[in-house]
């Protein structure tokens, strides 16, 4: 078997100015999740994990699943506790052990894998992970909308290629669809 696809997403949300970062258990840490952050991780297992009901177009269970892990100036647990749920929901391990710059390691270890992969990273590298993956498949957006957290990119393997889609999460309230 091959890798047949591959979603991208951003992490959930971050703190900001007015809005802390906790641990799991609630402790102020600014390099982890806010509250609604932790929400969405939650929410994200039945969304790649539905039970009773069908996948919503395009979204998948995932057979690997990588996120970022800390590195130099970024401390951030965030790519790495939004899946967190998810992996421990599937019985999987998260694949955490590349830093937002080691696009070539993953790019590797992602096409190593059977079946479907779900990547969760910081929103400015994603575009350029998925060009690497894709072999610059055209259409895909040069940025990743600074301001969402509620997306994922999906790209399907079709013969020796690829095909660009993408969802909108609608997990939360203030999600909203893309136009």
């Amino acid at each position: 078997m091959t890798l047949t696809k591959v979603m991208l997403m951003r992490h959930a949300e971050k703190p900001s100015e007015t809005i802390k970062g906790v641990t799991e258990a609630g402790r102020a840490d600014p390099d982890n999740l806010s509250v609604r952050g932790w929400q969405r991780a939650g929410a994200l297992v039945r969304f790649f994990a539905p039970v009773g009901q069908n996948h919503r177009n395009g979204i998948a269970t995932p057979t690997a699943i990588f996120a970022c892990k800390p590195h130099n100036t970024t401390r951030s647990l965030r790519p790495f506790h939004t899946v967190l749920p998810l992996a421990t929901a599937l019985g999987i391990t998260v694949h955490h052990e590349f830093a937002r710059s080691d696009d070539a390691a993953l790019f590797d270890a992602v096409l190593g894998v059977s079946g479907t992969t779900l990547i969760c990273w910081s929103h400015d590298p994603i575009p350029g992970i998925a060009r690497k993956i894709t072999g610059n498949l055209q259409g895909i957006p040069e940025k990743w909308p600074a301001k969402r957290f509620d997306l994922v990119w999906i790209f399907d393997r079709i013969d020796n290629g690829w095909r660009f889609s993408q969802v909108d999460q609608m997990l939360l309230p203030g999600d909203f669809m893309s136009a």
